[in-house]
């Protein structure tokens, strides 16, 4: 036996295309307020919300790409190779800890 509360069903779509249903349960008066907005804009519930739905989406405008965290630090040139980074380690680590014996 279904429910008998009131509910909207509008569709969205999914990463593959096909519609997905989602369930919104409200009180009558809420869903007879809705339908009459809608009816106001001489539209059914589902149209009305779609177009809202479509107001309310982010324009599809191409946007600037992000920076890479490559794009950023190329400005200080090529990255040192091991054989520069184990030099420095052992040049920077050559004295330490011989002041404790």
């Amino acid at each position: 036996m279904r429910d008998k509360r009131p509910y909207i069903l509008y569709a969205r779509k999914r990463s593959k295309g096909n519609p997905a249903m989602i369930v919104i349960e409200i009180p009558d008066d809420q869903a007879a307020a809705l339908k009459a907005r809608a009816a106001a804009h001489g539209l059914t519930l589902e149209a009305w919300f779609a177009k809202l739905a479509e107001e309310e989406a982010p324009a599809s405008a191409p946007q600037k790409p992000f920076k890479t965290g490559r794009g950023m630090l190329a400005k200080y040139g090529p990255a040192p190779s091991a054989e520069e980074i184990d030099e420095n380690r052992r040049d920077m680590f050559r004295g330490f800890a011989q002041d404790f014996r």
